[in-house]
């Protein structure tokens, strides 16, 4: 049996599997839960293919057995729980062991710290450290009240962007009261590195909690499920060499930032919760932000929701107790202009004009909108118990040898064990090595794999197949099944589909050179691809023939195409850095497919699109956003109804149509009446049975200001099949946007939701755009 370290643990451990085994209720190990163990579609598998329940074989905690590589700082003095400060024995196990692609191992309990902690330099950098608790719940590192502690509780240090694959997982960090100048995690990675289930708490007057900014380069990095409690400022970036993305990140009780992007960092977010916060969001000087699916709420600050300086993209944000939702304060007169209005739905600060105002680019006729595919959360690791474990030690491998270990690996996968790891060290890879159905986690304890072999998903299973924690250098990842895949933490994971048939992917805080996906539904989070795609053989870095892909954060680099699209395909990408010069490629090309594409900057700006044997190229500019798809792919779930339109419109009356103004309406022109006229119009899209939120748009005036003169009750009738509801809106904000008209019920028929708009007495009317959006 292999055993973790420490006789608790162990005994924990022993205990738990002698009762399942002898048909028990659950699991008596104490604790919380790591990972949920969730499939793709939210279930839960009830039976392992060796027949024991998956929950009589899922350890509650995060453990590691002694063979596996793992520091474990009890084993340098450092005893959770008993009172002693822990500082010099932590420093003790970092300063043995730099730079090695070494976990640093906390068991559950409390550890007291003094003074800042940082792994070794080595050769002037620090990388490859993980700092690794046994759950969020389970291991704080705390400073003591009145330590005086004056800087980071762990500081991963500043420097050049040679910081790999250093992590910070599942653990708690807190500051305790008078620290004022403390810091909660100093954090550094660049090109792979994640900080991960991690909880920081502090008073809020100590100085930060997530600093992101202690460096030039810090980046690309994947921080994913972090709350933060207390500080003065809750998270802070800055620079722009690379990337982060921030991904389910809850912020609370800040003194008096959440989060603040000092100048230039790009950043791309998804599910941020804000509460409480004066400035909540704050993007200066040349700082670029992506935020979507996001709520913050406040208590009456006269500060907005979303303080913007320059490039910004939002989708789906609701804002409550601040004096607006956006402030946009591009200058010379630039951008789109903020708003007041507590939801956004879709809103970029630059567009596709000469001042920059407007919508996205274009090359055909599509939809002023991303194509808004689904999105799920990547399944969480079912961390299984030791009993259930191999690694090819025990069948004749052993690392950093210089021998072909691929029967060694394949044996102890062939014993059936739920979980094989590779403990750390390299191991050689020369032939092909099969990950079955009876395999739930391929893990390495941030081992190497060499060599010129493959690792190849096959045969079926209800659970995920998670492959994690590798460098995985020139071996190449082959997806042969319908298996669904959770790939992540890997650096160098090559991934290409054999066939049609393969299954779901979920792709995290990957660095590789180029992947390829068919007919497959993908959800990626920080994908780092680099090299000229053409080295391999391939003609973009990433391919989606025929799936549906969907990416939050890419950063690449080196020449090529970043992303191509074909057979009906649609990729939707929210966020990309390209970093460095220019080349003749284009950097995204879809062949009579689908893509969006928000915030994408760096590098080249040519894009190329066709649609029934004709091509057509451009390039994006300044724009926030990009589209490339037929009004058709989204109809299903969002319509836009443009008052320019010749199907589905009726005017009547004087309307004067006007495209003079520089950006802020759809298409190429919006509508007008003066105060008295008399004029409607009368927007009756054809849509299936269901639900719908609707929405209307109209235009600020040419300085980009809301105009004095517009409409204070411009009324809209929406007809669905209850009947009639009048809706009255003020045209004299909230330009450029689309405001909320409330949620109706269509039956199907082409008059079944209809929305009407009429002059009226007062101010001039504007008649822009309608966007019907099914509810899920």
């Amino acid at each position: 049996m292999n055993q973790s370290r420490g006789s608790l643990s162990a005994f924990v451990v022993f205990l738990s599997f002698a009762i399942a085994a002898l048909g028990g209720c659950g699991d008596s190990s104490p604790g919380g839960t790591t990972g949920s163990g969730d499939g793709a579609d939210g279930s839960t598998s009830s039976m392992n293919g060796d027949g024991v329940s998956a929950e009589a074989t899922r350890a509650e905690f995060v453990s590691f057995p002694d063979d596996s590589g793992v520091i474990f700082v009890r084993d340098f003095g450092a005893i959770p729980d008993d009172d002693t400060d822990d500082t010099d024995a932590i420093q003790k196990a970092l300063d043995d062991h730099p730079s090695g692609n070494h976990i640093f191992y906390f068991e559950r309990g409390t550890y007291l710290v003094s003074a800042t902690l940082q792994p070794a330099l080595d050769d002037g950098v620090t990388k490859r450290n993980i700092f690794q608790g046994a759950g969020r719940d389970l291991t704080t590192l705390r400073v003591p009240d009145n330590a005086g502690l004056d800087g980071a509780m762990i500081s991963f240090r500043a420097g050049p962007a040679q910081f790999f694959r250093n992590s910070v997982r599942d653990l708690t960090l807190e500051v305790g009261a008078g620290n004022p100048m403390a810091i909660g995690l100093q954090f550094n990675a660049s090109n792979q590195g994640t900080v991960k289930r991690v909880r920081i708490k502090g008073p809020a007057e100590s100085a930060i909690g997530l600093d992101l900014s202690a460096s030039a380069e810090v980046g690309p990095c994947l921080i994913s499920d972090l709350e933060i409690d207390g500080f003065d400022v809750g998270v802070q970036t800055r620079f722009q060499t690379a990337s982060q993305t921030l991904e389910h990140m809850k912020l609370s009780n800040q003194g008096s930032v959440g989060w603040r992007n000092l100048d230039a960092q790009t950043v791309f977010g998804r599910d941020w919760t804000i509460q409480g916060a004066e400035n909540p969001v704050v993007n200066t000087a040349e700082g670029r932000l992506l935020l979507t699916d996001s709520e913050i709420t406040g208590n009456g600050s006269a500060s907005p929701a979303i303080a913007n300086q320059k490039a910004v993209y939002l989708r789906n944000i609701e804002t409550t107790g601040y004096d607006a939702a956006v402030s946009n304060n591009l200058t010379a007169g630039r951008g789109n202009e903020g708003f007041a209005a507590d939801r956004i739905i879709e809103y970029w600060a630059n567009g596709i004009t000469g001042s920059r105002r407007g919508g996205a680019f274009k090359l055909f006729d599509t939809p002023d909108t991303m194509l808004g595919l689904e999105v799920r959360d990547s399944p969480e690791v079912p961390w299984q118990k030791q009993e259930l474990w191999d690694g090819p030690q025990n069948h004749g491998g052993s690392p950093d040898d210089d021998v072909d270990d691929t029967q060694a690996i394949q044996a102890a996968i062939d014993s059936g064990a739920r979980t094989v790891y590779l403990p750390r060290g390299t191991w050689r890879i020369e032939g092909e090595v099969s990950l079955p159905g009876s395999l739930v986690h391929f893990l390495g304890t941030e081992a190497r794999i060499a060599g010129g072999g493959s690792l190849v998903i096959v045969g079926d299973s209800a659970d995920p197949l998670f492959v994690e924690r590798l460098e995985n250098a020139d071996v190449e990842l082959v997806h042969r099944s319908g298996r669904v895949a959770v790939l992540q933490h890997l650096l160098g994971a090559n991934y290409s589909a054999e066939s049609s048939d393969a299954g779901d992917v979920y792709m995290n805080d990957i660095t590789a050179s180029t992947i390829a996906f068919k007919q497959q539904r993908v959800w990626a989070r920080q994908l780092n691809l680099e090299s000229e795609p053409s080295e391999r053989g391939r003609d973009a870095k990433l391919t989606n023939e025929g799936g549906q892909v969907w990416v939050l954060g890419l950063k690449t680099e080196d020449g090529g195409t970043h992303i191509k699209t074909t057979d009906g395909g649609s990729t939707e990408l929210y966020g990309a850095l390209h970093v460095g010069g220019a080349d003749a490629e284009p950097r995204f090309v879809t062949i009579d497919s689908a893509f969006s594409g928000a915030l994408v900057k760096g590098g080249s700006d040519l894009v190329s699109e066709t649609r029934n044997g004709t091509t057509r190229e451009g390039n994006f500019g300044q724009a926030d956003a990009l589209v490339a798809y037929d009004a058709s792919v989204i109809q299903d779930r969002v319509a836009i109804v443009d008052s320019e339109d010749s199907a589905g419109v009726t005017r009547t009356g004087a309307w004067q149509e006007s495209g003079s103004i520089p950006g802020g309406f759809l298409g190429e022109s919006f509508l007008f009446a003066a105060a008295g006229a008399t004029a409607s119009v009368t927007y009756a899209p054809t849509l299936a049975m269901g639900t719908y939120e609707v929405f209307a748009r109209w235009v600020s005036d040419r300085s980009g200001q809301n105009h004095s003169g517009h409409t204070a009750d411009a009324k809209y009738v929406v007809r669905d099949g209850s009947g009639t509801t009048e809706v009255t809106l003020d045209q004299r904000t909230g330009g450029g946007h689309w405001v909320s008209l409330g949620s109706f019920t269509t039956n199907g028929s082409s008059d079944g939701l209809t929305v009407t708009l009429a002059a009226g007495a007062s101010g001039t009317v504007i008649a822009d755009a309608i966007r019907f959006a099914k509810a899920p």
